[in-house]
């Protein structure tokens, strides 16, 4: 059986897949349990640093609407969402520089959890957007650490608009760092700052990461409000109505 989420190193550098291609990285339980014991075990390491990515022609599609669907009752919304809060906890105290290379669609979780990263680099074709809105639900990290990154006014129309984000945008507004034409001219520009961070620590300012702590108590509560709101009829009949869509076109209807 293919594993959810897969890692390799290379050159000293432990690279986290999402491994969905299938389901355009969707986060699943699975790959949300997966991240977490990569990222544990990545921390607490001697490599070099960290990177994320995908396989195929995203690099997270977000959290996986059916998922959500099917949850039962509020302890398992919150299993699920305090999971995400936990990685990014994790991800705060890492010691490790944190990249991505963002190799794709980087929507709802897979575009919020690139705000936590120190160095982020992207295919010239990528978009970035929040779409959670579109289900009755909202982004909790874009609304609360990621309005240091891109400005209140800007986090708050995000999430409210869904209003996809070009590579240059993203770039221009401190989402992305750099951008690349090939997946390996994007591993040559993460290997590249790895090395120079690690020569001069100095260097890695974990921009996305200075000051998260001032944010992770209004997160945890906005996240526990999510997973409160998952559960609520509204969202249930948005959700529902997304997955009813998705299936009317894969059977051609």
């Amino acid at each position: 059986m293919v594993a959810a989420v897969e890692s390799t190193v290379r050159n000293g550098i432990y690279w986290i897949i999402l491994n969905r291609p299938e389901k355009l990285n969707a986060l699943n339980s699975e790959i949300w349990i997966l991240l977490e014991s990569n990222f544990e075990k990545a921390c607490n390491s001697d490599y070099q640093g960290i990177v994320l990515t995908g396989r195929g022609r995203a690099f997270s599609s977000g959290d996986d609407i059916y998922d959500m669907y099917s949850f039962h009752s509020l302890s398992e919304a919150k299993e699920f969402f305090h999971r995400i809060y936990r990685i990014i906890e994790m991800l705060v105290d890492c010691a490790k520089p944190l990249a991505s290379l963002v190799n794709g669609l980087a929507a709802g979780g897979g575009g919020e959890i690139i705000l936590f990263l120190d160095h982020n680099v992207a295919l010239e074709h990528v978009e970035i957007f929040y779409p959670e809105v579109n289900i009755g639900l909202y982004p909790p990290m874009l609304i609360t650490h990621g309005k240091r990154i891109v400005g209140p006014d800007l986090a708050m129309e995000l999430a409210k608009t869904a209003r996809r984000l070009s590579v240059e945008e993203a770039s221009k507004i401190g989402i992305i760092d750099e951008t690349a034409s090939s997946i390996d001219e994007a591993r040559g520009k993460i290997e590249e700052w790895m090395r120079r961070v690690n020569l001069n620590p100095g260097l890695n300012t974990r921009k996305r990461r200075r000051g998260v702590r001032d944010y992770l108590d209004e997160m945890k509560e906005t996240i526990d409000s999510l997973a409160e709101k998952a559960l609520t009829p509204e969202a249930r009949e948005m959700m529902g109505r997304v997955i009813a869509e998705w299936q009317r076109r894969k059977s051609g209807g």
